[in-house]
């Protein structure tokens, strides 16, 4: 992923994210009794979130000048995500008291759907760099050492 745009790979994720959605839905709605595809979609969903957070907070460091300002701004972040878990929990639980599964995926893909459009014109500013290719041995194994040293400290 590090060596592709951060801004494409966050558009590309949530997009696909957003299609799988609408195809998860399609599935309670259809075939309800397909657990198989319902578990194998999640996990493909699961694996999207996993390409567009790294990619979005690269691009918040590549538009963030100061380590101040950016270490506020990830900060205030991480208190919105946790608010938003929290009020999604609750919406979940309100949507599926009120409407069956399936509405509420519906729900679910057209709030992903209306992030897709805030995305695009968060980022329609920001350039699309693409990272630094390595060209010769000496940086791929100084890359690398950087991946595995970002996977140490994941552990």
């Amino acid at each position: 992923m590090d060596k592709h745009s951060f801004k494409r790979t966050s558009q590309t994720s949530l997009l696909v994210q957003t299609i799988l959605l609408f195809l998860l839905t399609a599935v309670m709605f259809w075939l309800s009794h397909d657990i198989v595809l319902t578990i194998l979609i999640s996990a493909v969903l699961s694996m999207c979130d996993e390409f567009f957070s790294p990619a979005d907070r690269a691009i918040l460091k590549e538009s963030v000048p100061s380590k101040k300002d950016l270490n506020s701004l990830i900060s205030k972040l991480s208190m919105i995500d946790q608010v938003v878990n929290i009020a999604g929990t609750a919406l979940s639980g309100v949507l599926l008291s009120l409407l069956i599964t399936g509405q509420s995926m519906l729900v679910c893909s057209c709030l992903s759907l209306i992030s897709i459009f805030f995305l695009y014109i968060a980022l329609r500013k920001i350039p699309s760099t693409k990272p630094q290719a390595n060209d010769t041995d000496d940086k791929t194994n100084n890359y690398r050492a950087k991946v595995f040293s970002g996977l140490k400290y994941i552990r």
